[in-house]
């Protein structure tokens, strides 16, 4: 079986962009050690409210 690929959008509050950033940013390192996981990237727009991640796994019992 392929990969599984998976995007999700995040809008911030305004004013709470930076904040929601760091938070992000923590579970990144987290994800990407789990067995599996392909890619987990966080963008964030140059607009600054809107966060984008992508995903992609691939787990033994489907691969």
């Amino acid at each position: 079986m392929a990969p599984t690929y998976v995007s999700a959008s995040i809008m911030a509050k305004e004013g709470s962009e930076a904040s929601l950033e760091r938070e992000l940013l923590k579970v990144v390192p987290l994800v990407r050690g789990e067995e599996g996981c392909l890619r987990y990237d966080l963008h964030r727009s140059e607009y600054g409210a809107a966060f984008l991640f992508y995903t992609g796994i691939c787990v033994r019992t489907m691969c």
